[in-house]
């Protein structure tokens, strides 16, 4: 506080709450002056508080750096390349997979105008009625 000149009791509270950090109970939160010793609320000793001294008004804010790092486009030139590959990329996949099954579909409809079957299916095999199925890889025999 100010020392060449006395302050009222309301100019002394106000300089109070702005320069000084209140003590806050830790028993009950209740909000004291940074002088009690005892809390207001619940009379609980809170001398051994300690309270930090407050920064001067006088000190400058920390300045940002002289040079900020500018912002970097998502969009350079390499990217837009890439983006570019990977969708020729999954053009061409399309492409393929598209003639590959057209292909199929035809020779399946030369195959039923010829009055053949269609390419048969990949299916499991079926064990022999009343016997045990033994699965690839394995020594044991499930019953059917």
């Amino acid at each position: 506080m100010p020392d060449d000149k006395e302050l009222t009791e309301e100019q002394e509270q106000l300089y109070r709450k702005a320069r000084l950090p209140h003590k806050f109970c830790p028993y009950c939160g209740t909000r004291n002056e940074p002088d009690n010793d005892e809390c207001v609320n619940c009379k609980k000793d809170i001398s051994w508080m300690r309270i930090p001294e407050p920064a001067p008004y006088d000190t400058a804010p920390p300045k940002p750096p002289a040079s900020l790092p500018k912002s970097q486009s998502i969009f350079t030139p390499r990217t837009i390349a890439i983006f570019v590959l990977i969708a020729l990329l999954i053009a061409a996949l399309v492409v393929i997979l598209s003639l590959v099954s057209s292909r199929r579909a035809q020779e399946s409809r030369v195959r039923l105008a010829a009055g053949k079957p269609a390419a048969p299916v990949a299916r499991a095999p079926r064990p022999a009625p009343g016997r045990g199925f033994r699965h690839p890889g394995t020594r044991r025999e499930v019953a059917s």
